[in-house]
């Protein structure tokens, strides 16, 4: 959600699975389990193509939708061919997608993500750098890579309007990446006192439980 625009600005797919006792598991939980037992890219395959076919049957011409994508996924020689496939078949359109990547495993096999990444923004998909502000490593991509937008950890903005070295740590991000045209977005906001902190720092959007709890619909920009 954009403060400026008073809008929603993207969605993002949330993966759930069903257990057999009904219950839905957080990808948090069975991912880790899928990535042992070699599962990831048919996860992330079968999410994207549901994901398009979501924004077909809803009819969603404006509205970007992004999707987190496991290493194994990128790096894996299988995922570029397919993805092609969907493209050239008209399953999916590359500018209604946005790919997420959790900035630890992107510091972790930068040099090989890279021109994966690269090749993504070519084709037309928008690429985000997720769980942002946990590392103290140095972070090259945030120089090297077309990126859309980053998205802060949780943690940073739990409790923020209480932290001043978490403000300072904020506006410090924000400044470095306003002049490169890259969005910073908090994540996991859920109390209106760090929605009016963050408004006050300059992000340009945030998501979480203040907003909204999860939907099974696409909302249309421009639609309450």
């Amino acid at each position: 959600f954009s403060w400026e625009l008073r809008d929603v600005i993207q969605h993002e797919v949330l993966v759930r699975l069903q257990s057999s006792e009904g219950d839905k598991l957080n990808a948090a939980i069975f991912l880790p389990m899928a990535a042992n037992c070699g599962l990831c890219q048919v996860i992330d395959q079968y999410v994207v193509l549901k994901a398009a076919r979501l924004c077909q049957a809803e009819n969603i011409a404006g509205s970007l939708c992004s999707v987190n994508l496991s290493v194994q996924t990128l790096l894996s020689p299988d995922w570029q061919p397919w993805l092609l496939q969907l493209l050239e078949s008209g399953q999916l359109k590359s500018g209604q997608f946005a790919f997420e990547l959790d900035e630890y495993h992107l510091l972790k096999h930068y040099q090989a993500l890279k021109p994966k990444l690269e090749q993504l923004h070519q084709l037309g998909f928008r690429l985000i750098v997720d769980h942002v502000g946990l590392s103290i490593e140095a972070c090259p991509y945030l120089d090297e890579l077309p990126l859309e937008a980053i998205k802060l950890h949780p943690s940073v903005v739990r409790h923020l309007d209480q932290h001043l070295e978490q403000q300072l740590f904020v506006r410090g991000l924000i400044a470095g990446n306003v002049a490169k045209g890259v969005r910073v977005i908090a994540s996991g906001v859920e109390h209106l006192a760090e929605w009016q902190t963050l408004q006050k720092l300059g992000v340009s959007g945030a998501q979480g439980y203040y907003f909204s709890q999860p939907l099974a619909r696409i909302i249309p920009v421009d639609q309450p």
